[in-house]
Protein backbone atom coordinates (compact mmCIF):
# COMPACT_ATOMS: atom_id res chain seq x y z
CA UNK A 1 0.00 0.00 0.00
CA UNK A 2 1.38 3.51 -0.88
CA UNK A 3 3.71 2.78 -3.58
CA UNK A 4 4.66 4.80 -6.44
CA UNK A 5 4.23 2.99 -9.97
CA UNK A 6 6.99 3.51 -12.66
CA UNK A 7 5.08 4.79 -15.56
CA UNK A 8 6.65 6.50 -18.16
CA UNK A 9 6.18 10.34 -18.58
CA UNK A 10 5.43 9.24 -22.46
CA UNK A 11 2.87 6.43 -22.03
CA UNK A 12 -0.41 6.36 -22.93
CA UNK A 13 -1.43 4.69 -19.27
CA UNK A 14 0.08 7.76 -17.71
CA UNK A 15 -1.23 10.49 -19.94
CA UNK A 16 -4.59 8.76 -19.51
CA UNK A 17 -3.87 9.22 -15.79
CA UNK A 18 -3.54 12.33 -16.07
CA UNK A 19 -5.15 14.09 -18.58
CA UNK A 20 -8.64 14.81 -16.95
CA UNK A 21 -7.47 16.38 -13.90
CA UNK A 22 -4.95 18.50 -15.75
CA UNK A 23 -8.09 19.57 -18.39
CA UNK A 24 -10.37 20.34 -15.72
CA UNK A 25 -7.79 22.78 -13.75
CA UNK A 26 -7.06 24.38 -17.10
CA UNK A 27 -10.35 24.97 -17.62
CA UNK A 28 -10.88 26.41 -14.29
CA UNK A 29 -8.37 28.94 -14.29
CA UNK A 30 -5.62 27.32 -12.30
CA UNK A 31 -2.78 27.10 -14.55
CA UNK A 32 -2.39 31.84 -15.11
CA UNK A 33 1.28 32.65 -15.58
CA UNK A 34 2.79 35.07 -13.42
CA UNK A 35 4.74 37.50 -14.93
CA UNK A 36 7.87 39.65 -12.72
CA UNK A 37 7.86 43.27 -13.76
CA UNK A 38 9.67 46.09 -12.14
CA UNK A 39 8.52 47.60 -9.65
CA UNK A 40 8.31 51.39 -10.58
CA UNK A 41 5.98 54.24 -9.36
CA UNK A 42 5.58 58.26 -10.38
CA UNK A 43 6.82 61.38 -8.53
CA UNK A 44 6.64 64.44 -9.74
CA UNK A 45 6.23 63.33 -13.30
CA UNK A 46 9.29 60.88 -13.72
CA UNK A 47 8.93 57.10 -13.21
CA UNK A 48 11.09 55.67 -10.35
CA UNK A 49 12.00 52.16 -9.77
CA UNK A 50 11.44 51.01 -6.31
CA UNK A 51 14.92 49.13 -5.07
CA UNK A 52 14.98 45.64 -4.52
CA UNK A 53 11.62 44.88 -5.40
CA UNK A 54 9.40 43.47 -8.11
CA UNK A 55 5.76 43.32 -9.20
CA UNK A 56 3.95 40.25 -9.94
CA UNK A 57 1.52 39.90 -12.74
CA UNK A 58 -1.06 37.67 -13.33
CA UNK A 59 -0.33 37.14 -16.98
CA UNK A 60 -3.90 36.10 -18.07
CA UNK A 61 -5.84 39.32 -16.52
CA UNK A 62 -3.04 41.72 -16.34
CA UNK A 63 -3.70 42.29 -12.88
CA UNK A 64 -1.56 43.45 -10.18
CA UNK A 65 -0.89 40.49 -7.64
CA UNK A 66 1.46 41.79 -5.04
CA UNK A 67 5.10 43.58 -4.24
CA UNK A 68 7.69 41.17 -3.46
CA UNK A 69 11.92 41.04 -3.05
CA UNK A 70 14.20 40.68 -6.20
CA UNK A 71 15.14 37.31 -4.59
CA UNK A 72 11.48 36.12 -4.88
CA UNK A 73 11.37 33.09 -6.83
CA UNK A 74 7.71 32.42 -9.08
CA UNK A 75 6.55 28.71 -8.96
CA UNK A 76 4.46 28.72 -10.91
CA UNK A 77 0.72 26.81 -10.44
CA UNK A 78 1.36 24.95 -13.71
CA UNK A 79 5.26 23.81 -12.59
CA UNK A 80 3.71 22.56 -8.74
CA UNK A 81 0.47 21.13 -9.68
CA UNK A 82 2.00 19.45 -12.95
CA UNK A 83 4.89 17.92 -10.44
CA UNK A 84 2.20 17.10 -7.67
CA UNK A 85 -0.28 15.29 -10.73
CA UNK A 86 2.54 13.27 -12.13
CA UNK A 87 3.42 11.72 -8.43
CA UNK A 88 -0.87 11.09 -8.22
CA UNK A 89 -0.61 9.29 -11.91
CA UNK A 90 2.19 6.90 -10.44
CA UNK A 91 1.05 6.03 -7.37
CA UNK A 92 -0.81 3.31 -6.31
CA UNK A 93 -3.87 6.11 -5.89
CA UNK A 94 -6.86 4.96 -7.89
CA UNK A 95 -7.89 8.00 -10.05
CA UNK A 96 -11.07 6.64 -11.43
CA UNK A 97 -13.72 9.34 -11.18
CA UNK A 98 -11.49 11.34 -9.37
CA UNK A 99 -12.07 15.48 -9.76
CA UNK A 100 -10.22 18.28 -8.56
CA UNK A 101 -11.99 22.49 -7.87
CA UNK A 102 -9.79 25.19 -7.84
CA UNK A 103 -10.31 28.53 -6.08
CA UNK A 104 -8.69 32.04 -7.14
CA UNK A 105 -8.75 34.76 -5.09
CA UNK A 106 -6.54 38.29 -4.74
CA UNK A 107 -6.47 38.75 -8.22
CA UNK A 108 -3.82 35.63 -8.05
CA UNK A 109 -2.25 35.70 -5.25
CA UNK A 110 -3.84 32.47 -3.98
CA UNK A 111 -4.75 29.43 -5.33
CA UNK A 112 -6.53 26.51 -3.52
CA UNK A 113 -6.99 23.10 -5.44
CA UNK A 114 -9.28 20.34 -3.77
CA UNK A 115 -8.72 17.05 -5.10
CA UNK A 116 -11.31 14.14 -4.30
CA UNK A 117 -10.43 10.61 -5.28
CA UNK A 118 -14.19 8.76 -5.31
CA UNK A 119 -13.00 4.76 -5.72
CA UNK A 120 -11.74 5.40 -2.17
CA UNK A 121 -14.21 5.58 0.37
CA UNK A 122 -15.01 4.50 3.87
CA UNK A 123 -18.28 3.69 5.67
CA UNK A 124 -18.43 5.49 8.84
CA UNK A 125 -21.89 5.14 9.48
CA UNK A 126 -24.66 2.95 7.72
CA UNK A 127 -24.42 5.51 4.36
CA UNK A 128 -22.26 7.96 5.15
CA UNK A 129 -19.34 7.60 3.78
CA UNK A 130 -15.36 9.82 4.02
CA UNK A 131 -13.81 10.19 0.65
CA UNK A 132 -10.29 10.19 0.22
CA UNK A 133 -9.27 14.07 -0.73
CA UNK A 134 -5.97 16.47 -1.19
CA UNK A 135 -5.63 20.06 -0.76
CA UNK A 136 -2.88 22.22 -2.34
CA UNK A 137 -2.41 26.04 -1.74
CA UNK A 138 0.29 28.06 -3.44
CA UNK A 139 0.57 31.78 -3.03
CA UNK A 140 1.87 34.91 -5.02
CA UNK A 141 1.52 37.27 -2.07
CA UNK A 142 3.91 35.66 0.37
CA UNK A 143 0.48 35.22 2.76
CA UNK A 144 1.53 31.37 2.20
CA UNK A 145 4.08 28.69 1.61
CA UNK A 146 3.33 25.89 -1.64
CA UNK A 147 1.68 23.77 0.70
CA UNK A 148 -0.49 20.28 0.04
CA UNK A 149 -2.11 17.89 2.49
CA UNK A 150 -4.21 14.59 2.53
CA UNK A 151 -7.54 14.31 4.37
CA UNK A 152 -10.86 13.06 4.16
CA UNK A 153 -14.02 14.66 2.58
CA UNK A 154 -17.57 13.32 4.14
CA UNK A 155 -19.93 13.36 1.47
CA UNK A 156 -22.54 14.20 3.26
CA UNK A 157 -21.87 17.13 4.56
CA UNK A 158 -18.73 17.75 2.81
CA UNK A 159 -16.47 18.34 6.20
CA UNK A 160 -12.61 17.84 5.59
CA UNK A 161 -11.93 15.12 7.95
CA UNK A 162 -8.26 16.25 9.06
CA UNK A 163 -5.65 13.18 9.62
CA UNK A 164 -4.46 12.89 12.99
CA UNK A 165 -1.16 11.97 11.52
CA UNK A 166 0.15 15.25 8.86
CA UNK A 167 0.33 14.06 5.71
CA UNK A 168 1.59 17.04 3.46
CA UNK A 169 4.18 19.11 2.43
CA UNK A 170 5.43 22.57 2.64
CA UNK A 171 8.20 24.38 0.40
CA UNK A 172 9.07 27.95 0.23
CA UNK A 173 9.25 29.82 -3.29
CA UNK A 174 12.56 29.58 -3.17
CA UNK A 175 13.28 25.81 -3.65
CA UNK A 176 13.43 23.49 -6.18
CA UNK A 177 10.77 21.62 -7.19
CA UNK A 178 12.46 18.41 -7.62
CA UNK A 179 11.54 17.66 -3.99
CA UNK A 180 11.16 13.93 -2.46
CA UNK A 181 8.49 14.87 0.17
CA UNK A 182 6.06 14.90 -2.64
CA UNK A 183 6.37 11.99 -3.67
CA UNK A 184 6.37 10.51 0.38
CA UNK A 185 3.30 12.45 1.09
CA UNK A 186 1.59 10.89 -2.19
CA UNK A 187 2.59 7.43 -0.83
CA UNK A 188 1.54 8.27 2.56
CA UNK A 189 -2.08 9.16 2.00
CA UNK A 190 -3.49 6.39 0.81
CA UNK A 191 -1.73 4.16 3.78
CA UNK A 192 -2.81 6.96 6.41
CA UNK A 193 -6.45 7.12 4.83
CA UNK A 194 -6.97 3.73 5.97
CA UNK A 195 -5.79 4.05 9.45
CA UNK A 196 -7.71 7.16 9.81
CA UNK A 197 -10.75 5.02 9.03
CA UNK A 198 -10.42 3.02 11.89
CA UNK A 199 -10.06 5.84 13.89
CA UNK A 200 -13.32 7.25 13.08
CA UNK A 201 -15.07 4.20 13.64
CA UNK A 202 -13.80 4.22 17.16
CA UNK A 203 -14.97 7.43 17.88
CA UNK A 204 -18.45 6.62 17.06
CA UNK A 205 -18.48 4.28 19.74
CA UNK A 206 -16.60 6.95 22.50
CA UNK A 207 -19.25 8.55 24.83
CA UNK A 208 -18.17 12.29 25.38
CA UNK A 209 -18.90 14.43 28.09
CA UNK A 210 -21.38 17.22 27.71
CA UNK A 211 -18.93 19.82 29.16
CA UNK A 212 -16.06 18.47 27.78
CA UNK A 213 -17.20 18.73 24.20
CA UNK A 214 -18.48 22.60 25.52
CA UNK A 215 -15.03 22.93 26.49
CA UNK A 216 -13.77 22.03 23.21
CA UNK A 217 -15.95 24.15 21.46
CA UNK A 218 -14.83 27.30 23.37
CA UNK A 219 -11.29 26.49 22.74
CA UNK A 220 -11.86 26.55 19.57
CA UNK A 221 -13.18 30.39 19.64
CA UNK A 222 -10.04 31.06 22.05
CA UNK A 223 -12.66 31.45 24.98
CA UNK A 224 -9.91 30.50 27.58
CA UNK A 225 -10.43 30.50 31.57
CA UNK A 226 -7.02 31.52 31.64
CA UNK A 227 -7.79 34.77 30.27
CA UNK A 228 -11.41 35.30 30.54
CA UNK A 229 -12.68 37.04 33.56
CA UNK A 230 -16.31 36.74 32.58
CA UNK A 231 -16.67 34.73 36.84
CA UNK A 232 -13.43 36.26 38.19
CA UNK A 233 -10.14 34.30 38.86
CA UNK A 234 -10.52 30.62 37.35
CA UNK A 235 -8.36 27.74 39.63
CA UNK A 236 -10.21 25.12 38.02
CA UNK A 237 -10.68 22.86 35.55
CA UNK A 238 -11.60 23.68 31.51
CA UNK A 239 -14.54 21.51 31.83
CA UNK A 240 -15.59 23.06 35.22
CA UNK A 241 -15.45 26.47 32.94
CA UNK A 242 -17.62 25.07 30.27
CA UNK A 243 -20.29 23.81 33.25
CA UNK A 244 -19.67 27.90 34.74
CA UNK A 245 -20.06 29.12 31.01
CA UNK A 246 -23.63 27.44 29.94
CA UNK A 247 -24.68 27.76 34.09
CA UNK A 248 -24.30 31.45 34.01
CA UNK A 249 -25.75 31.82 30.21
CA UNK A 250 -28.78 29.84 31.31
CA UNK A 251 -29.40 32.21 34.24
CA UNK A 252 -29.12 35.55 32.24
CA UNK A 253 -25.56 35.78 34.22
CA UNK A 254 -24.19 36.85 31.03
CA UNK A 255 -24.41 36.52 27.18
CA UNK A 256 -24.07 33.85 25.39
CA UNK A 257 -21.82 35.11 21.54
CA UNK A 258 -24.02 34.24 19.14
CA UNK A 259 -20.89 32.17 17.16
CA UNK A 260 -20.91 29.83 20.12
CA UNK A 261 -24.64 29.57 20.16
CA UNK A 262 -24.38 29.11 16.38
CA UNK A 263 -21.86 25.92 17.22
CA UNK A 264 -23.84 24.87 20.15
CA UNK A 265 -26.39 24.20 17.85
CA UNK A 266 -24.67 22.71 15.02
CA UNK A 267 -22.87 20.38 18.43
CA UNK A 268 -26.47 19.58 19.04
CA UNK A 269 -27.64 18.29 15.60
CA UNK A 270 -24.34 16.04 15.07
CA UNK A 271 -25.47 14.80 18.27
CA UNK A 272 -28.88 14.03 16.84
CA UNK A 273 -27.27 12.06 13.74
CA UNK A 274 -24.06 10.22 15.33
CA UNK A 275 -25.11 10.21 19.58
CA UNK A 276 -23.64 11.89 21.92
CA UNK A 277 -19.71 10.68 21.15
CA UNK A 278 -16.68 12.11 20.16
CA UNK A 279 -17.45 11.44 16.34
CA UNK A 280 -20.01 14.06 16.64
CA UNK A 281 -17.74 16.55 17.83
CA UNK A 282 -14.81 15.75 15.67
CA UNK A 283 -17.11 16.36 13.04
CA UNK A 284 -18.68 19.87 14.67
CA UNK A 285 -15.41 20.96 14.73
CA UNK A 286 -14.36 20.02 11.05
CA UNK A 287 -17.88 22.02 10.82
CA UNK A 288 -16.66 25.07 11.85
CA UNK A 289 -13.38 24.65 10.03
CA UNK A 290 -15.20 24.26 6.79
CA UNK A 291 -18.01 25.65 6.92
CA UNK A 292 -17.00 28.82 8.68
CA UNK A 293 -14.14 29.80 6.33
CA UNK A 294 -16.26 29.50 3.17
CA UNK A 295 -19.14 31.36 4.64
CA UNK A 296 -17.18 34.06 5.97
CA UNK A 297 -18.18 36.49 3.23
CA UNK A 298 -15.08 36.37 1.87
CA UNK A 299 -14.56 33.62 -0.44
CA UNK A 300 -10.39 34.44 -1.44
CA UNK A 301 -9.73 34.91 2.30
CA UNK A 302 -10.95 31.55 2.77
CA UNK A 303 -7.84 30.30 0.39
CA UNK A 304 -5.40 31.21 3.70
CA UNK A 305 -7.43 30.54 6.45
CA UNK A 306 -8.81 26.84 5.92
CA UNK A 307 -5.40 25.21 6.70
CA UNK A 308 -4.55 27.53 10.02
CA UNK A 309 -7.98 26.06 10.56
CA UNK A 310 -7.46 22.41 9.57
CA UNK A 311 -4.72 23.17 12.26
CA UNK A 312 -6.54 24.17 14.85
CA UNK A 313 -8.50 21.29 14.36
CA UNK A 314 -6.03 18.75 15.03
CA UNK A 315 -4.86 20.80 17.66
CA UNK A 316 -8.23 20.58 19.89
CA UNK A 317 -8.88 17.30 18.79
CA UNK A 318 -5.63 15.94 20.26
CA UNK A 319 -6.08 17.54 23.52
CA UNK A 320 -10.35 16.21 23.77
CA UNK A 321 -10.40 13.61 21.62
CA UNK A 322 -9.00 10.29 23.09
CA UNK A 323 -9.28 8.10 19.98
CA UNK A 324 -8.32 10.80 17.44
CA UNK A 325 -4.69 9.94 17.01
CA UNK A 326 -5.03 6.70 18.88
Amino acid sequence: MGQLIELPAGSSEYRDRIAGLEAEQAKQGAYYDVIVEPAIYKHDGEIKEVPNKVALVNGSTGKFISQMSKGYKVVSNKETLGTLNAHLARSDIDLTGAYSKVRVGYNGGRTAVNYVFPAHKIETAPGDYTYLSLLFINSFDGSTSLISSFGGLRGYCLNTQVFGEMVSFKKLHNNSLDFDDVAETVTRGLEVFLKEGDAWKRMLETQIDYYKAVAAILKWFKIDPVVDDTFGSMSFSYENFASNYIRAAANNEMKMPPKVETALGIWNKYVEEFGHNEFALYNTLTHLAEHGALKSGNRPQALGTIQKRHSAVRAISNQYLTQYAA
